[in-house]
């Protein structure tokens, strides 16, 4: 691969997650096909999408915006529900919920960044290809938003574009 790797480490625990390697090679096959992207390109934006997902999991009240590639990869894993929702629980929460933020002033100025930003932090192998420090423009102010604020871990808003 030739991206540039994030190489700093965290001290945040992320949660375990299970997922059925069938259901992501299925994501990545509808990725091609839909987006007709390449499959290293759709395998490499889902494990984006799972580091986003895994991140919104934890407990810190966090607004965090996905890329705009990873955020097409969950799009796609949305698309089968009951895995997905397995996968959610896997993690200790009910349930990652999809709230676009598509509003002007619904998303606060930078926030991709500061994902961005935090995640480089949390995964020492962050993809800078499918998470670039200019993937802010691709969202505008459309751009995505989570809410970790989920108390319990019982369920948490996370959303793209």
């Amino acid at each position: 691969m030739s991206a540039a790797l994030c190489l700093v480490e965290s001290q945040i625990r992320l949660p375990d997650y299970n997922l059925d390697s069938s259901i992501r090679d299925r994501v990545i096959a509808r990725m091609v096909k839909n987006m007709s992207i390449d499959e290293d390109v759709a395998r490499r934006a889902f494990d984006g999408a799972i580091q986003f997902l895994r991140a919104c999991a934890v407990p810190e009240g966090r607004r965090l915006a996905p890329s705009h590639l990873a955020d097409e990869a969950w799009h796609t894993f949305l698309l089968y529900s009951k895995p997905y929702t397995d996968f959610c629980q896997s993690m200790g929460v009910d349930y990652l919920h999809h709230d676009p933020c598509d509003l002007p002033g619904s998303m606060e100025p930078g926030t991709y960044a500061r994902t961005r930003e935090y995640l480089c932090g949390l995964y020492a192998d962050l993809d800078t290809e499918i998470w670039p420090e200019d993937g802010e423009r691709d969202w505008g102010h459309a751009q995505g938003c989570c809410n970790s604020d989920h108390g319990q871990r019982s369920s948490c808003r996370c959303g793209g574009g």
